[in-house]
């Protein structure tokens, strides 16, 4: 049962002691798991991931097919108005059949989700701190390890995803840490858009 819903690298750590090495990547088989894009499909039900902008990241947006469990192309703008930004994620919205949308609403993200829910928008807030960075980013990894979703031939999606790795601190604990110089908000956003997913719906 732990091992179902570990990622594989941490349970071999864990409980077959092959130690990690000083890092060591988190998710596995990304690129066995790529597609290239379709077209939306306006019957389907969709979930949306946003990750909003911190000072020199970008604000994402990730629509989820819940039918066939397929990622699809990612928004990505880094515009610094946030009525222009919550106008673009309102968009989204509309164009995917007005679905659930997971948000980060950590900081100032918490203010964008409340205006876009009093808006009329389905939103789920997520808000992030260490311990549910880990849960949200081991759900993706252990749906990718685990064959069950597809996601973009995007290369820059897959360097994100490659860019997330397992550490070890002196201590001798696993933390997860991105690669100096590299963005993560494609990752978390995809990782939002998949959130409390587990099967396709018929």
């Amino acid at each position: 049962e732990i091992k179902g819903n570990t990622p594989l690298a941490l349970y071999q750590q864990e409980y077959e002691c092959s130690f990690l090495e000083s890092a060591s990547s988190f998710f596995r088989l990304s690129r066995q798991n790529t597609y290239e894009p379709e077209s939306t499909i306006p019957e389907h039900e969709y979930q949306l991931g946003v990750d909003l902008a911190k000072y020199q990241d970008w604000t994402v947006v990730t629509p989820f097919d819940l039918n066939t469990f397929k990622a699809l192309p990612q928004d990505r703008f880094n515009q610094v108005d946030w009525n222009l930004q919550k106008a673009r994620i309102q968009i989204a919205w509309h164009k995917y059949g007005k679905p659930n949308t997971v948000l980060d609403a950590t900081g100032v993200g918490d203010p964008i989700v409340e205006d876009l829910t009093k808006a009329g928008m389905t939103t789920t807030p997520f808000k992030f701190t260490e311990a549910s960075k880990r849960e949200l980013l081991t759900h993706l990894a252990l749906l990718l390890e685990q064959d069950k979703i597809k996601i973009p031939n995007d290369p820059d999606l897959l360097a994100e995803l490659d860019a997330i790795q397992w550490e070890l601190t002196e201590q001798g604990k696993t933390k997860i840490a991105t690669v100096e110089g590299m963005h993560d908000d494609r990752v978390m956003s995809l990782a939002l858009a998949v959130w409390g997913q587990s099967t396709p719906r018929p």
